[in-house]
């Protein structure tokens, strides 16, 4: 098991504002930075941890790299000092723009034994960088990347679904894009309006039209299914929810669900079964599937979401038969979860 203690620094570095960033919002944190208290969090966070648990500090929130010197290397000396103080092996990772990665940091952050640095990456088209004021284009994401691999960092990609001047076409570019990079992991986020952000004024001067959820989950899917079975490992499917971030509070429009990722996984399932019965011409009103335990909940969908689907659409009732073994077994065919991501 991995221990994560999240360290947030409220727009820390960033440059300039992206359209559709309020970083204050997102990451629930208006505090500069305390020391003392940033050590307190992490140590609260980890003091669950049982022999044998991985230890992660992850700095998050704003550009890392981008902020003073002297900064960085406060955090980072806290978090090597923090293992030294536990006896153990700490892993260290931290987030930040593609355009303020160089040489220069990736000396300071070897030196610091960071393992994973994640990129705010968004999208891999010029057009959907500038409308969104990103504030550098495609190639730096390329440089980057190219010299965090090289390093022997971890390199992970943030991508965003719904971005202005974004299109089915070019999300699809940037998922190819991303599959060539070959990071070791990725997070997939949809485009929310947060108040307090260009994007707000846009939507509300009928600028910008957010994606509707379920299209979201479609393009979240394809890029899940494309970058899992690519072999990227993606992390995370969706904003956190939080008191702030819920639709009526600084959430003004946009494919919230607080069971974003969920949804996305239960269409997958979902996909699968239909094309199961399509193929088989499936008419009984009762249809066994066979898996194990830990696949009923995602079968049967948040809320019984893919049973109500299939009981609607085709009168057909979804019935679970629990097994030992690690495969998914429909209309006498087996399935390992890579045979889910595949897609056409």
């Amino acid at each position: 098991m991995k221990k994560t203690a999240s360290v947030y620094i409220p727009h820390y570095g960033c440059p300039n504002d992206c359209v559709f960033c309020n970083q204050v919002k997102i990451s629930g944190r208006k505090t500069n930075l305390d020391y003392k208290a940033m050590e307190l969090d992490i140590l609260k966070s980890i003091s669950t941890m049982r022999e044998g648990d991985i230890v992660e500090i992850a700095f998050f929130g704003g550009s890392f790299t981008a902020i003073e010197d002297e900064v960085q290397d406060n955090c980072l000396e806290l978090a090597n000092e923090i293992g030294r103080r536990i006896n153990k092996k700490i892993q260290i990772k931290l987030s930040t723009r593609p355009d303020k990665i160089d040489e220069k940091v990736i000396k300071r952050l070897k030196k610091y034994k960071v393992d994973t640095v994640e990129l705010g990456v968004q999208s891999m088209d010029d057009e959907v960088l500038e409308t969104s004021n990103r504030g550098h284009n495609s190639d730096i994401v390329y440089y980057a990347s190219d010299i965090i691999k090289k390093s022997g960092i971890k390199l992970g990609l943030q991508i965003m679904i719904g971005l202005p001047k974004d299109t089915k076409e070019k999300l699809y570019s940037t998922i190819e894009k991303v599959i060539d990079i070959k990071p070791d992991i990725a997070r997939i986020y949809p485009v929310l309006v947060i108040k307090d952000t260009e994007l707000e004024n846009m939507y509300y001067n009928k600028e910008y039209t957010p994606l509707d959820l379920q299209t979201t989950i479609k393009y979240a899917k394809y890029m899940y299914q494309k970058f899992e079975y690519a072999g990227i490992n993606v992390i995370r499917i969706g904003l956190q929810a939080t008191e702030n971030i819920t639709i009526g509070n600084d959430v003004v429009a946009g494919p919230f669900h607080s069971a974003f990722g969920e949804l996305v996984i239960n269409e997958i399932y979902k996909d699968k079964i239909e094309e199961e019965l399509l193929k088989n011409k499936y008419t009984s009103d009762v249809l066994y599937i066979y898996s194990p335990k830990k696949y009923t909940s995602k079968i049967l969908g948040n809320k019984k979401r893919n049973y109500d689907y299939f009981k609607n659409k085709y009168n057909i009732q979804i019935k679970i038969k629990n097994i030992d073994d690690d495969k998914i077994i429909i209309l006498g065919e087996e399935f390992s979860w890579k045979d889910f991501l595949k897609t056409n």
